[in-house]
């Protein structure tokens, strides 16, 4: 606990994305095509493959829209905070930085709404 790891707001926005966009692929045929494609060096992640990757692939494009935003996903990188000791904390809330994981998290938000108006899904 309080390792600093993936940024919940990236991870929240992630999730929301995932919820409102995510399918459960139910077909055998589709996951041994995936597998099979794998084995024979094509592109098993594409969209197309199964339910279940485009997903995948949303999740990838929005990691790297985040790094470049932030850059990084880990909250320790992006907050530059130790959350594990008390006195880093009270330095996080002193200069402000509530403040700034505020902002990160609507830019989060506004993105993964953005995200869901893309493909189709509307709130």
């Amino acid at each position: 606990m309080f390792k600093g790891l993936t940024c919940s707001a990236f991870t929240a926005g992630l999730m929301a994305v995932g919820l409102k966009l995510g399918e459960i692929e139910d077909s055998y045929f589709r996951v041994i095509r995936m597998l099979a494609t794998m084995i024979v060096g094509g592109n098993a992640l594409a969209d197309h493959m199964n339910k279940f990757n485009r997903m995948l692939n949303i999740g990838k494009r929005m990691s790297k829209w985040f790094t470049k935003e932030f850059g990084s996903t880990l909250c320790r990188e992006v907050t530059q905070c130790d959350f594990s000791s008390l006195g880093n904390v009270h330095q996080y809330i002193e200069k402000g930085s509530v403040t700034t994981c505020k902002i990160i998290a609507e830019k989060v938000a506004r993105q993964a709404e953005s995200i869901i108006k893309q493909n189709g899904v509307g709130f």
